[in-house]
């Protein structure tokens, strides 16, 4: 009997797969007290994580982050009886599906069998007199048999409208070849004024594995508060410009912008998804204090988190 525990477990296999396809090779998923067969996938999982980790270390191959990715939006907006009524232009294209065969289908027809039944079965949560908002992860169906994984927002719509009653949000990355760049003006654009740099050569096999060494143990170590250059170069025998130097070459970005950017992801996720204090949570994401970390919230996301927390962003 599939449980709850298992969905999750599942989940995690999903998210290293995921992972695996974009280049991270330093997910792992943590040995649980089960002993079926999704343990031993998952363990089978971290085998060829840390196999395609060491390799692609040895061979000097690393991800310079200059894959394009997008975030595209998709809108729905249903009815009271649940039928797509509008959507936002991208929708066909995504869903590789006619807009004639989109409208006033009802939203449960573009779902795939496992998020038919989750959908089914919040449903009548909608017609609820209090009923204002709520997300989910559901798998859309494509026009080529494909699936799309996605969380969604769900709002209710004000003020209510005969048509228009409800609306499903969710944002989809597009991975962007080149060839693709050039059709979009305005990445294109953003392209032809970036410098040209070429990749820094590691003629040391062991500089290249260190970098990912450092990437990993500050993914590892978002919480401690005396992670910073000085730390990092202690730990790792280095001076500060060459660690500086490799990490941008090889991930794009300095070691202290990787931290500072991963930790607000963090704390990004944590003010929207948990009840914890913003006042824990800037401890937990290993900022030394509460203004300073509202002060780096605001100005990366240009708003506080208590308006975050607060809004329906």
């Amino acid at each position: 009997m599939k449980t709850n525990k298992d969905s999750n477990r599942w989940q995690k296999l999903f998210y290293m797969l995921i992972a695996l396809a974009k280049g991270n090779f330093s997910y792992r998923i943590k040995r649980s007290r089960y002993d079926d067969e999704i343990e031993a996938i998952s363990e089978l999982g971290n085998m060829l994580s840390q196999d395609l980790q060491e390799i692609f270390s040895f061979h000097g191959f690393v991800n310079p982050r200059r894959t394009y990715i997008y975030l595209t939006k998709m809108d729905f907006y249903l009815d009271k009886e649940l039928r797509i009524v509008n959507f936002s232009k991208e929708v066909p294209e995504l869903l590789q599906l006619a807009p004639e065969n989109l409208e006033y289908t009802h939203f449960r027809e573009i779902l795939d069998s496992q998020s038919l039944q989750v959908w089914e079965e919040i449903a009548p949560q909608f017609q609820e007199k209090l009923f204002k908002r709520f997300s989910l992860s559901l798998n859309f169906k494509t026009g080529k048999g494909l699936s799309i994984h996605s969380n969604c927002f769900v709002a209710a719509l004000y003020p209510e409208n005969v048509d228009l009653r409800f609306s499903v949000s969710t944002f989809v990355p597009v991975l962007l070849d080149e060839a693709s760049t050039k059709l979009d003006p305005v990445l294109s654009f953003i392209l032809e004024k970036e410098e040209y740099r070429s990749p820094k050569i590691f003629h040391q096999n062991s500089d290249l594995r260190q970098t990912h060494e450092v990437r990993d143990y500050i993914l590892q170590n978002l919480g401690n508060d005396t992670m910073n250059m000085e730390h990092l170069t202690k730990k790792y025998f280095v001076t500060a410009s060459k660690l500086k130097n490799d990490f941008k070459a090889v991930f794009g970005i300095t070691p202290a912008q990787f931290l500072r950017e991963e930790r607000l992801k963090l704390a990004k996720e944590l003010a929207q998804n948990t009840s914890l204090p913003l006042k824990n949570i800037a401890y937990t994401c290993g900022f030394s204090s509460y203004p300073h970390f509202s002060y780096a919230f605001k100005h990366a996301y240009k708003i506080s988190p208590q308006q975050l927390r607060n809004s329906d962003i």
